[in-house]
């Protein structure tokens, strides 16, 4: 938990020699969709907040290296949620292709 980070999900892709994720391919990379608590954006930008949290998560956390997410697409101002009220996991937006 990030006192900075309101919200989050982490969602896996994965990638063939084509710019357009698939669900079967050769790489594979996890994807975390965050948004950022209102208190947290007066006094830092978001680059400021997102450079800590990786900080934080790949020197701090006890995650292990394969657990940390490569790409980080912040929200705003929250995820999208179903009607009942859950991450709308399939309306998070499809990142692009990075080598």
């Amino acid at each position: 938990s990030n006192p900075n980070v309101r919200s989050c999900a982490v969602k896996k892709f994965a990638y063939s020699s084509s710019p357009t994720p698939s669900i079967a391919s050769d790489r594979q990379v996890l994807v975390c969709y965050l948004s950022w608590k209102e208190s947290s954006l007066v006094s830092r930008s978001p680059d400021e907040l997102l450079s800590q949290l990786r900080d934080y998560l790949t020197k701090k956390s006890n995650l292990l290296a394969y657990m940390i997410p490569s790409m980080f697409i912040p929200i705003s101002p929250d995820l999208p949620r179903t009607i009942h009220g859950k991450i709308n996991y399939q309306a998070l937006e499809i990142p692009t292709h990075q080598k």
